[in-house]
C-alpha cells in the first residue's frame, strides 16, 4: 500500500508541476512597446530610443490535458489518468531563462545585448510508461511493457549582441550572434526499457539497453553514487560563471518585419541556430542488463535471516552494468520560429496574431495566439490572447505594461486560466520585466 501511495504521489506532483509551469512565450512577439520584443525577432525595433532592463521567464506545458485527469464526486484525483485518451507519445517541457539586457536607436540602425541564464527540460515518455507510473503494474500482468523514457536537459550561459536595420522607412532586417557557454547537460541517445510481468507468479523480469550521455558532471562510476550529481549542482550553481571557458558553443538569430500600408505590420524570424560543443567532463554512459525478481521470502524476512541478501539482490549496481567513456558531442539549442501580424485599428488599438514553432528533440511544438492590444495614453497598455499550444484549446493569455515616467513595468502569461482551475491547464507561463527607457521625442 505504500508503494502505491508514492507512486501516486509522485505522479501527482510531477503533472501538477507541468500544468503550472510552461508555455510558448507567444505574447511577447507583438508587445512593440517592450524593449525585450527584439528577443523574438532580432529585426524588430521598439518605440523606445534607448531601454535597459531584466525580463525574467518560467514556462512549461505538456501533451498531457489536464481534462483528462478523473473527476469524481468532491474534486479531481490527481495521479489517475484517463490512458485511453492519450497519445502513444507525449511529453513534458519546462523553460527558464533570466536575461539582463539593453538597446539604442541611431538613425535607421538599432542595437541590443543581453546576458542571460537559460534551462530547458524535454522529457518524452509513451503511454506504457505513464500508466505504470499512476497504476502499477497489476494491468498488465501477461504483458511486457515497452517504457522507453526520453530525455533533454541543458543549462547554459548566454550573451548575445544584435543589429538591425531599417531601409525604405517600410522593411527591417536583424542579426544576432550568441555566445553559448554551457554548465549543464542530459540527453538520451538510445535506449530500451522493458517490463514483463508473469501471469503465473507474477514475476517481474526487466530488461536495459540504453545509452545516455552527460556534459557538465563529474564521472559517476556507479548509478549507487548520486552524491557526485548532487556535488556537480551545488558547484555549478554556487559559481555558474566558472563554465564560461568551458562547453563552448554558438547560435544566431535572423528576422525581418515590414510594413504593409499604414496599419498591418508583419515579422518573421528564426532562433537559436546553433550548438554547444560539450567537451569538460562529457561522457557516455551504456546502461544494459536483465533481472528477474521473484519475490521475497516471507520467513526470512520476518526473522531478519535474509534481510542482507535481499538488500545485496535489490542493489542497482548489481541489477544494471553501468560502463562510461569520455567523449565529446554537440547538442543543439532548441530552434524556434516566430510569424507575426499587426493590424492597427484606429490610434491605440491593435489586433495580433503570431504563430511559433520550436523544434525539440522530441518533435516540434506549435502555438498559434490571436489577441488585441489597447493603449492609454503614453502610460498603461493591456491586451489578451486566446491561443491554441500543443494540442490544447483552454488558453487564454492577458499582458499589461505600465510605464511611470522613465520606469516601465510589464507582466505577461500566455494563459491565465491556472488560477483558477490548475488541473484544467496543460500550458501556462509568466515573464515579469522593469525597465529604464528613454522615449523618442516625438
Amino acid at each position: 500500500m505504500k508503494l502505491y501511495i508514492i507512486k501516486y504521489t509522485i505522479a501527482s506532483c510531477l503533472i501538477l508541476f507541468a500544468f503550472t509551469a510552461f508555455g510558448q512565450g507567444l505574447q511577447l512577439a507583438t508587445m512593440s512597446d517592450v524593449g525585450q520584443v527584439n528577443l523574438t525577432n532580432p529585426a524588430k525595433m521598439p518605440n523606445k530610443r534607448f531601454y535597459i532592463g531584466a525580463a525574467p521567464y518560467v514556462g512549461g506545458g505538456t501533451s498531457i490535458n489536464g481534462a483528462q485527469i478523473f473527476e469524481t464526486t468532491g474534486g479531481f484525483v490527481p495521479g489517475f489518468i484517463d490512458l485511453n485518451e492519450l497519445e502513444d507519445e507525449n511529453f513534458v517541457a519546462l523553460n527558464a531563462s533570466v536575461p539582463f539586457g539593453f538597446g539604442f536607436k541611431v538613425n535607421k540602425w538599432a542595437f541590443n545585448a543581453h546576458y542571460a541564464s537559460v534551462y530547458n527540460t524535454q522529457i518524452g515518455f509513451n503511454k506504457d510508461f505513464l500508466g505504470f507510473l499512476t497504476q502499477g503494474n497489476s494491468p498488465y500482468v501477461g504483458e511486457t511493457l515497452n517504457l522507453d523514457p526520453k530525455f533533454n536537459i541543458s543549462l547554459y550561459q548566454e550573451l548575445g549582441i544584435g543589429v538591425s536595420r531599417q531601409f525604405l522607412k517600410i522593411f527591417n532586417v536583424g542579426v544576432r550572434g550568441k555566445f553559448l557557454f554551457g554548465v549543464l547537460n542530459a540527453n538520451t541517445v538510445q535506449g530500451d526499457l522493458s517490463l514483463t510481468t508473469s501471469d503465473d507468479f507474477y514475476q517481474l523480469n526487466a530488461a536495459a539497453d540504453y545509452q545516455i550521455q552527460l556534459g557538465g558532471f563529474p564521472q559517476i562510476a556507479s548509478l549507487q553514487n548520486f552524491e557526485s550529481i548532487d556535488s556537480a549542482f551545488q558547484a555549478q550553481f554556487s559559481d555558474p560563471f566558472s563554465a564560461f571557458t568551458q562547453n563552448r558553443g554558438f547560435a544566431f538569430d535572423i528576422g525581418a518585419t515590414m510594413d504593409l500600408g499604414e496599419f498591418l505590420h508583419v515579422g518573421v524570424s528564426i532562433l537559436d541556430i546553433g550548438n554547444i560543443n560539450w567537451q569538460q567532463n562529457s561522457y557516455q554512459y551504456d546502461l544494459s542488463g536483465e533481472f528477474t525478481f521473484d519475490g521475497i521470502d516471507a520467513t526470512g524476512f520476518l526473522t531478519g535471516d535474509n534481510i542482507d541478501n535481499i538488500t545485496d539482490t535489490l542493489n542497482i549496481d548489481n541489477i544494471v552494468n553501468v560502463s562510461s567513456n569520455p567523449t565529446t558531442y554537440n547538442a543543439g539549442v532548441n530552434t524556434k520560429t516566430y510569424i507575426t501580424a499587426r493590424l492597427k485599428l484606429g490610434k491605440t488599438f491593435f489586433i495580433n496574431g503570431v504563430m511559433r514553432n520550436e523544434f525539440t528533440p522530441n518533435g516540434i511544438r506549435t502555438g498559434l495566439g490571436v489577441g488585441a492590444q489597447k493603449y492609454f495614453g503614453k502610460i498603461l497598455g493591456v491586451g489578451a490572447m486566446y491561443s491554441i499550444q500543443n494540442g490544447s484549446f483552454a488558453n487564454l493569455g492577458a499582458n499589461l505594461s505600465l510605464k511611470l515616467g522613465p520606469a516601465q513595468i510589464f507582466v505577461i502569461s500566455d494563459n491565465i486560466l491556472p488560477v483558477i482551475d490548475q488541473w484544467q491547464a496543460a500550458n501556462t507561463n509568466i515573464r515579469v520585466g522593469a525597465n529604464v527607457t528613454l522615449n523618442d521625442k516625438d
